[in-house]
């Protein structure tokens, strides 16, 4: 039985909900909405200098990991308001927008206080349980609700013999989940999973990846549809997201399981399978050519899931069979950068466990599934503050010494090219494999990209599909025309980009 008297007050504008607990004191509930317009502020503190200074009339999208770490900020200065005690606590649902199914909770303790969370499952063996280390200021982050229905949460202080000696009992009700992702699912191929307390279950095709209790209820899953790729977990209570659609799987979020993204990698020929050198190290990452995209997933998840965090040259690659040459690459975990490539490499060993392949009940596809557990102190501290949010191999224009040798500009016309800015970045999606560069034509200077010095992620057998991700930091203050060459045409886009000082 929920110890709640009854709900007081509704502002249908800010979503905002407040209850009365029995035990004494009001809890505040809070939707997703009212951090993401009050983050708007803080989104200065993060942007790249050069962001401002760009006027242009191609459609902008703000990075994931600039609004992410606004969030954060925001809910961080909520904490250090001390407004929200353990009496008067504040509950934000799906605080980042990311992850429908989890809310956090914060607020302060006179007195240093160890806090147990209970996310009341549908038995005691589906139950979430987390303990926090003893602290005044608490963020404790809530997972594991159920979807479409309300589901009992107790947050409990504990003495310094672990006892229980203030708690308070309320319930959060969630959305259904989207069309195509079923409450209940089944694992027909069940290897080692029915020995998982929660099974993360990942990639295989377009699907959101989601996390299933021993009952095979939804208990998590990420609002993203990915393609493919999908997640791949990392230690700390992180992953790896991988986005295909910016562009061709060459952009990858590291992320926790609250929604927030850490820091933004660009990686030139595009990944499909990713794991840590050593826990909290680098990251290894897998990418090939077509053949190799297109192999089934399980030569890397389930043909040999054993884990093997050194590199050693000389030795086949997993999946090689399929016939597509795997390129396996060391990223450096800060800079992005890479420290070693190899054609010729084992990611896999005869220790540990990595994942294994499994196929869902009514969902086609064959998806990795992997042992899932979430790292709870490391969602209870706020993001460190980071402006370098996107690293890695981010192409610059070339300045021309010359007007290249062209009878003309070609007018606009309907090429297959979609052009996207965030923030600073030009991104360019071309589906003409026709498109071998981009031009910046200023009034004073002309600066060019090629497309062979930017990303050749592995896309269709054509060519068409690869992408450009240009760092525009470089370009002097003027307008330019945006143009795209075609074959031996330079072609005006229509696009304009105005640099200011």
């Amino acid at each position: 039985m929920i110890n709640l008297l009854r709900k007081i007050g509704m502002d249908m504008g800010a979503g905002k909900k407040e209850v009365l607990h029995d035990n004494g004191g009001v809890i505040t509930i809070r939707p997703s909405e009212w951090v993401e317009k009050g983050s708007l502020e803080y989104e200065s503190m993060f942007k790249r200098e050069q962001t401002d200074s760009i006027r242009t009339n191609i459609e902008g999208k703000k990075m994931y990991s600039l609004t992410s770490q606004a969030k954060d900020w925001f809910l961080e200065m909520q904490l250090r308001s001390d407004k929200y005690k353990f009496n008067k606590m504040l509950i934000v649902e799906d605080p980042f927008g990311e992850a429908p199914l989890t809310a956090l909770a914060l607020f302060t303790t006179i007195m240093d206080y160890r806090v147990r969370a209970t996310v009341r499952g549908d038995s005691e063996q589906t139950s979430f349980v987390f303990e926090y280390p003893a602290e005044k200021r608490h963020r404790i982050p809530i997972l594991g609700l159920y979807p479409g229905r309300e589901t009992e949460v107790v947050i409990e202080l504990l003495d310094e013999n672990g006892e229980s000696c203030d708690c308070r009992e309320f319930s959060l009700s969630t959305k259904p989940l989207p069309q195509g992702l079923p409450e209940v699912i089944e694992i027909k191929e069940k290897q080692k999973v029915q020995d998982f307390c929660n099974t993360l279950v990942s990639g295989g095709s377009s699907f959101w990846p989601f996390v299933l209790d021993r009952e095979g209820r939804v208990r998590y899953y990420l609002a993203r549809k990915l393609e493919g790729c999908g997640i791949f977990p990392l230690s700390k209570g992180r992953f790896l997201c991988i986005d295909d659609r910016v562009p061709n799987a060459v952009q990858m979020y590291d992320m926790d399981f609250l929604g927030r993204v850490g820091r933004t990698y660009l990686v030139d020929e595009g990944v499909n399978y990713a794991i840590e050198n050593t826990q909290g190290g680098n990251l290894l990452v897998v990418a090939g050519n077509s053949a190799a995209r297109s192999s089934d997933e399980s030569d890397f998840a389930g043909g040999n899931s054993g884990r093997d965090h050194s590199i050693e040259d000389g030795t086949a690659a997993s999946g090689s069979e399929s016939g597509g040459e795997k390129i396996i690459m060391e990223i450096d975990r800060e800079t992005g950068e890479k420290v070693l490539e190899s054609k010729s490499v084992s990611l896999f060993g005869e220790e540990g466990q990595d994942s294994v392949s499994v196929a869902l009940a009514g969902i086609s596809g064959i998806f990795r599934a992997y042992e899932c557990f979430f790292d709870q102190t490391s969602l209870s501290k706020a993001l460190v503050k980071n402006s370098n949010y996107i690293v890695g191999d981010v192409r610059r224009p070339i300045l021309l010494q010359e007007e290249p040798d062209v009878p003309g500009v070609v007018p606009v016309t309907e090429a297959d090219v979609h052009f996207e800015m965030q923030e600073d970045i030009l991104y360019v999606y071309p589906s003409d494999s026709a498109v071998t560069g981009v031009c910046f034509r200023g009034k004073t200077c002309i600066w060019e990209v090629k497309a062979a010095d930017t990303y050749q992620p592995a896309g269709g057998t054509d060519g068409a599909g690869q992408g450009m991700a240009i760092w525009l930091d470089v370009l002097p203050a003027d307008t330019y025309d945006v143009c795209v060459w075609l074959g031996d045409k330079l072609q005006d886009t229509g696009k304009k980009i105005t640099k200011q000082k």
